[in-house]
């Protein structure tokens, strides 16, 4: 595991749904991704070359077997990650299309971490925040945070957050596309309401489902990685949020 996978999402005792909308007060799974509107951008897979000069194929490099020792916490060619970046451009332009939501940028953006487990520390640094937040109340709003590995920190709702990608090391074998893949369905979960988060004492829940499934994730609410301060405001933020975050609103067309 590297320091980037590390910084991921702080949660435990994560399972499938079997039947999605019918847990943990989730609606009905209404939409999918090829009737929302939204494209990807054409984009072209990088070439990276091995040793003998032959093109590395990410994401199959070890099937059948497993990774070789000396490719945990070593990461090669995190570049072949950028194109991530262009994904987040597109959505964000798509949103601001097609949802009455207000789009800011800034430094100011985000969440309040705790010193020791900033996106800021270690292999990468913020580079540029994204926060796209729906003109209604108890829709959930979305921060795109762009790092230098290069990645995203994804935020929603009051506390989720994930990294895209999970980890980039040589093992894990990921590549951009199937990142591009889990972010997108997080966000397109989002926006039409099949995104819930609870807090009960201590204990933090988020429940999302998807059009080929879902998951459910729970864990310390303290062993999430933002200020005290920011615990409280989040505590706050879900106590008045019973349910499901609802759908944003779509923008009406243009007289």
């Amino acid at each position: 595991m590297t320091e980037f996978q590390a910084q991921g999402t702080l949660l435990t005792r994560r399972r499938w749904l079997p039947r999605p909308g019918r847990h943990d007060g989730l609606p009905r799974v209404e939409w999918t991704m090829a009737e929302s509107g939204y494209v990807r951008p054409e984009i072209d897979d990088p070439v990276f070359l091995d040793d003998n000069a032959s093109p590395i194929q990410y994401g199959s490099r070890w099937a059948p077997g497993s990774p070789p020792d000396e490719t945990y916490s070593v990461v090669t060619h995190p570049e072949r990650f950028a194109p991530l970046l262009t994904v987040v451009e597109a959505l964000v332009d798509f949103l601001a299309r097609t949802y009455t939501c207000t789009v800011e940028e800034g430094s100011h953006i985000g969440r309040e971490w705790r010193d020791s487990s900033s996106p800021e520390d270690g292999c990468t640094s913020e580079l540029r925040a994204i926060m796209v937040a729906p003109q209604r109340p108890d829709a959930a709003s979305l921060v795109f945070r762009i790092t230098s590995f290069p990645g995203v920190w994804f935020e929603a709702g009051a506390l989720f957050g994930q990294n895209h990608p999970d980890c980039g090391c040589d093992a894990c074998d990921q590549e951009w596309s199937s990142c591009a893949d889990g972010l997108e369905q997080n966000v397109f979960a989002v926006i039409n309401g099949t995104f819930v988060e609870s807090c009960k004492g201590r204990k933090y829940t988020v429940a999302i489902a998807y059009p080929n499934g879902g998951s459910r994730q729970s864990g310390r609410i303290a062993d999430q990685p933002y200020s005290r301060e920011y615990l409280q405001k989040a505590r706050s933020v879900l106590k008045a949020q019973p349910g499901p975050w609802k759908p944003w609103p779509l923008r009406q067309p243009s007289m």
